[in-house]
């Protein structure tokens, strides 16, 4: 059997148990939150300055791209070293008010200008 004393000890040590396990639990609860809070702030970022979500409206890309498709598009200041064939996205709020999707079909080719003994400049690309 136990003692008054040890009786006695056991109900005093249980409080303070409870109050560790609610600071426990508002310190996890705290964690969650903040990381939830820094996840949807990383992708708002993400979707405002570096890439966006675009749907296709049309049949102009067929086979490459189907109407309904979904395309990632990155933003232009990380990537503006379009190649031939590449897929963008343009626009233009006097033209359209939404996207428009295209392939690239040509790039200006790097050309070496001289001028000729008559005056005239000759294009020796």
């Amino acid at each position: 059997m136990r003692t008054m004393e040890e009786n006695t000890e056991k109900l005093q040590n249980q409080p303070g148990e409870n109050q560790q396990e609610k600071k426990s639990d508002g310190r996890e609860s705290y964690e969650w939150v903040q990381a939830l809070v820094c996840s949807v702030l990383t992708v708002v970022l993400l979707f405002t300055f570096g890439a966006r979500l675009i749907g296709v409206d049309g049949h102009s890309m067929l086979p490459t791209l189907q109407n309904g498709d979904r395309m990632l598009v990155l933003n232009s200041m990380l990537y503006h070293d379009y190649k031939y064939s590449d897929v963008v996205v343009l626009r233009k709020d006097t033209f359209l008010k939404e996207p428009i999707v295209k392939r690239v079909i040509a790039t200006a080719a790097p050309s070496t200008w001289r001028a000729s003994p008559c005056g005239r400049t000759i294009s020796t690309s």
